[in-house]
């Protein structure tokens, strides 16, 4: 059986026949005749086509399945890190210990890089002094600019575009 690229130049090409012998009565019961058995098989690819695209849908809902199962264990199991280190952290400073030497780990208790914590004051005065502000490149809102051309507004540099896709219910 021909693959569906092969029909359908196979389809084109009859198409093309009809079009050169649409006066000739038995030409075009002949070319009929293959175009039936090619829109058959069409049918027929296209409902494969449709089995393997619903097989991987399925497939694809599962993974996202297992991926937000994985994902809630890797929160646990982060959750469970922060839990022991803040509770090893705090044993050792109780202790007085910023060192531990093991057979097979170093545990050692130091400062952190220096960062900032902003009060709630801050915010206004960084309006005045814009220095600490960092502005966000612009970024385009499409959806505005639809709705504008829809109603008819002239918008340059832009139009409507409407492609078209394949539906299977």
């Amino acid at each position: 059986m021909a693959n569906l690229y092969e029909l359908t130049e196979q389809f084109a090409n009859l198409e093309s026949a009809l079009e050169a012998f649409a006066n000739d009565e038995e030409g075009q019961a002949a070319i009929n005749a293959a175009m039936e058995q090619i829109s058959g098989s069409i049918e027929e690819k296209a409902e494969g086509y449709c089995k393997v695209i619903r097989n991987w849908e399925s497939e694809v809902e599962g993974l996202k399945s297992e991926i937000n199962r994985l994902s809630v264990k890797v929160a646990v199991h982060n959750n469970n890190i922060s839990r022991l280190k803040a509770n090893l952290q705090t044993a050792m400073e109780a202790t007085g210990k910023n060192k531990i030497k093991t057979t097979l780990f170093n545990l050692n208790i130091q400062n952190n890089p220096p960062s900032v914590e902003l009060s709630d004051d801050f915010t206004k005065w960084a309006l005045v002094n814009d220095r600490y502000l960092r502005y966000k490149d612009p970024d385009v809102d499409k959806k505005a600019i639809l709705a504008d051309l829809k109603a008819g507004n002239k918008v340059p540099y832009a139009e409507i575009k409407q492609g078209r896709s394949l539906r299977i219910k």
